[in-house]
């Protein structure tokens, strides 16, 4: 091996791994710049009878009340506008409009009454910062089987 090309591989290595750190530096910098770091979201939750996400009333008699527990927090650092639904078999039957401030919690119990026999849909929404015609931010839906006594 030649003394020349000994220092001369050295140095286009080292001028290698200098563009290398300087654009995974860049790339990192540029990332931290833009990414959102702020943790901010709207959290959407509905309770079953038992207090638990899930055991929604799946079996009813007709005019029988069922009662789901909705809640929304609002982890943003400013105040937040709201507009909850709930809807059976595409015809709303509750509508609640909320105004919440930063890391502050709305909590309610929402109650319907099929009034005929079938399998029914149950749709509840929440809508952020615009009203119910729109379409909704977050959705839980499930079937509810109606039965005549």
């Amino acid at each position: 091996m030649d003394d020349t090309q000994t220092p001369l591989a050295g140095r286009a290595l080292l001028v290698g791994l200098t563009v290398a750190l300087l654009v995974g530096t860049a790339a990192g910098v540029y990332t931290l710049g833009t990414a959102d770091r702020s943790g901010e979201y709207t959290e959407f939750y509905v309770l079953g009878p038992g207090g638990e996400a899930g055991g929604y009333p799946t079996e009813l008699f007709v005019n029988e009340t069922a009662t789901v527990e909705v809640g929304v927090v609002n982890h943003f650092d400013a105040e937040r506008t709201y507009t909850v639904t709930l809807e059976l078999d595409n015809r709303t039957e509750v509508t609640r409009s909320i105004r919440l401030g930063p890391d502050r919690e709305w909590r309610e119990r929402l109650s319907f009454a099929p009034s005929s026999p079938g399998s029914k849909q149950v749709r509840i929404s929440l809508y952020e910062g615009r009203t119910a015609s729109d379409t909704p931010d977050d959705v839980l839906q499930f079937t509810t089987r109606v039965s005549a006594r």
